[in-house]
Formats: structure tokens, C-alpha cells, sequence
């Protein structure tokens, strides 16, 4: 049996059972989609992996699902379709209700006939396809302030369409955790307004569709505002899927903002006709050339748009310009602070503080606008006349 003609008797063909190989499937993201196997000699007993396209089938982490499948979709269990004449020998299977929540390139891996009981990478041997969802990238990254107008957009990943069905959470960092769709991520944070004055006030673009721009390739929210600093998650829903009013329908995450600025809701205590002094901790958007300015307590009165008070009614005036140091009172102690000396109070009464962040803070042509951070309030003790 060494040459060619020493096999000269046929008997029967070998058929090599299994999936097609190299399928690219581009579902969108956020929503459930059928991951489908034809082929012959395919399994009841088959299962799939759906790893970061840079794992290898095969390999010793094969077998763990990928961060950006949706954890309770998860398909570790028999196919939900299964069809094909014989039972043995199925052409078809397929996995239903499957939800990748990340931009991102899959590998599908399969464990042929429940091969080892399919719990080690080494059982996941054949690589069968790719997949690509359609949707929006996680590039949106926003720097912003508290007080200030900000416009957010977010960008469609190549060859994906957005739609104006799609909605938007904003979502405090310390709510998700890191994971859009978890819970109480159907909600935005209180921070953010559903007005905006700048300076005349107007509906913000909270709970209200996108604008459309590029082709449905970009879509837009502008105004929005937030009142306070902190870290928040862009939390996404695909074009109205379950309503956009569950946790889970947020489970895509677009982007970060992060709002730097000084602490709001302080309170500054003073007496009349005694020297009064500010201490604002620095952040990281705190400079040397801040100030602050006082405005009437009343309740239509709003950092950014309410006019200066009289200057006389302290004796630095009402708006001033601070000095780094360090602070003086139990909660700021020894920390790096910014103290404003408003002299001494003329007259008992309650004052809202407002403050202003860069160098223009101190420049004659800094605006009330400028002064749109609301910081706190000063209450001052004695008698009037």
C-alpha cells in the first residue's frame, strides 16, 4: 500500500458534518437578534461563545462570554431553534434573544456534540464568524461645569445609522457603577435641568429627541445643564426598544461627561459689622483668579443672570476676587482652599453667593453671566438700624 494504484477499491464517501464558516452577522446593539447555524451534522447538543474578536477558539479563555453580552442573554444553553430531517444530523440551529451591549468586534466559537461538557476553552474549537453590531460609538467625552450650557452628540460607529427614536440617559457614575442598564439607570440624575438660561431661559432638551444631523449619522441634544459636579455615564436606548423606560432599555453606553466645578449648597455664617471671609475647597477646575459675587436671596434671583447687590452692603463690596491658602474651618481644615474677604457685613439679611472660574474672573470685562456656578449662601447675624 504503497503507491496510488494499491487503492483501487471504493468504498464510500467521507462527509465532513459541521456549521458554514465565516459568517460576518452586524445585528444592532441594544436589542435582541438570533445568532443562526446552518450547515449539516449540526447538534442539539452544540453551544456557543461569543468572545472579544481578540481571543483565539480554542484557547484557554474560549469558553468565557465576552464583558459586552448582555449577562441574563448569555446563550449558554441548547439552541432555541433546532431543525433537520434526521435529529442526529440538524441543518439548522439558532440561539434567540442574544443582546451585545458594546461597539465592538465578536468571535463566535462553537463546542461541537457538547465536546468535553463545553467548560474549557479547548472545547470551543471551531471558529465559525464574526460579529459587528450597528449603532452608535462610545466616543462622546464632555468636560463641562456646573451652571453651563452644554451641547452632547453622539456619533454613529461606520456604516450604522442612528434614528430619532433614540433616547438618552445622564446618569451619576455612582448609580451605574460603571454599567448602563443596571439599576436605576432609566432615570437621569435630579443635576440635570429641564431649563436653561443663557441668558434667556428656554426648555433644554431633556426627555425630548434627538436633531438629526449628517445623514442620521449624528444625532444631537443641546441645551442641557447640569447643577453639579461629578462623573455620569451616557446611558443609550435603540430607537424606542421596550418602550426606552426600563433600566435594562439603557444598557449601551456612548460616552462620560464630566462636570468639574467648586461644591455647591454651602453655607457661610457671619454676624454684622464683623469681618466675614468665603472658604471654597480647590477642584480641578479651581484657579487663583476666581471670584465670587453676592446677589439677592430672592427666589427668582439665578447665579448667572440676577445683577451684583449693592457693593455697600459689605465693606470689600459684593463681588471679589480670592487668595489660595489654607482652610480654617473643621470641614476644610488644613485643605487648599480659596478664601474671599468680603470685609465686614453693614447689614443682617441672607445672601446667595455665585462664583466665577478663570482668569477672566477678574478682568473689567467679566459679566454677571460669568458668575453662573451657584455656590452657596451666607447668612448674616445682628441687628438692623
Amino acid at each position: 500500500c504503497n503507491d496510488p494504484e494499491d487503492f483501487n477499491i471504493f468504498i464510500g464517501p467521507l462527509v465532513s458534518g459541521g456549521p458554514k464558516q465565516g459568517t460576518v452577522l452586524n445585528p444592532p446593539i441594544g436589542v435582541p437578534f438570533t445568532y443562526s447555524l446552518e450547515g449539516w451534522g449540526l447538534s442539539r447538543h452544540d453551544r456557543i461563545s461569543i468572545v472579544d474578536h481578540t481571543v483565539a477558539c480554542e484557547t484557554a479563555d474560549a469558553h468565557v462570554m465576552s464583558g459586552g453580552v448582555w449577562p441574563s442573554t448569555e446563550p449558554y444553553r441548547p439552541p432555541d431553534v433546532q431543525d433537520g430531517a434526521d435529529e442526529g444530523n440538524l441543518t439548522t440551529i439558532a440561539w434567540n434573544g442574544i443582546i451585545v451591549t458594546r461597539m465592538k468586534e465578536y468571535r463566535v466559537c462553537l463546542c461541537s456534540r457538547f465536546n468535553g461538557g463545553c467548560v474549557e476553552g479547548a472545547n470551543y474549537a471551531l471558529d465559525i464568524g464574526i460579529i459587528k453590531p450597528l449603532g452608535p460609538s462610545n466616543t462622546t467625552l464632555i468636560n463641562g461645569v456646573p451652571g453651563l450650557p452644554f451641547r452632547l452628540t453622539v456619533n454613529a460607529d461606520p456604516k450604522s445609522n442612528l434614528s430619532s427614536a433614540d433616547q438618552i440617559r445622564i446618569v451619576s457614575t455612582d448609580i451605574t457603577r460603571g454599567v448602563c442598564g443596571s439599576s436605576g439607570t432609566a432615570s437621569n440624575t435630579p443635576y440635570l435641568t429641564d431649563t436653561v438660561c443663557w441668558p434667556t431661559c428656554e426648555e433644554s432638551a431633556v426627555g425630548k429627541p434627538p436633531e438629526m444631523e449628517e445623514n442620521n449619522t449624528k444625532e444631537v441634544w443641546y441645551p442641557m445643564l447640569l447643577t453639579s459636579g461629578g462623573a455620569f455615564d451616557i446611558c443609550w436606548c435603540n430607537n424606542g426598544w421596550g418602550g426606552c423606560d426600563d433600566d435594562e432599555d439603557f444598557k449601551v453606553q456612548v460616552g462620560k461627561i464630566y462636570s468639574n466645578g467648586v461644591k455647591s449648597g454651602q453655607a457661610w455664617y457671619c454676624a454684622s459689622q464683623m469681618a466675614c471671609e468665603v472658604e471654597v475647597a480647590f477642584t480641578g477646575s479651581t484657579t487663583v483668579e476666581d471670584a465670587i459675587q453676592i446677589i439677592s436671596p430672592e427666589s427668582n434671583s439665578r447665579c448667572g443672570l440676577a445683577e451684583q447687590m449693592n457693593a455697600a452692603l459689605f465693606t470689600r463690596g459684593t463681588r471679589i476676587s480670592g487668595a489660595p491658602g489654607l482652610g480654617s474651618t473643621p470641614a476644610l481644615y488644613d485643605q487648599h482652599v480659596m478664601t474671599f474677604n468680603l470685609g465686614a457685613p453693614q447689614t443682617p439679611g441672607f445672601y446667595q453667593v455665585c462664583y466665577c472660574q478663570g482668569t477672566h474672573c477678574q478682568s473689567e470685562s467679566v459679566r454677571n453671566l460669568d458668575f453662573f456656578q451657584h455656590v452657596g449662601s451666607i447668612t448674616v447675624s445682628g441687628l438692623s438700624g
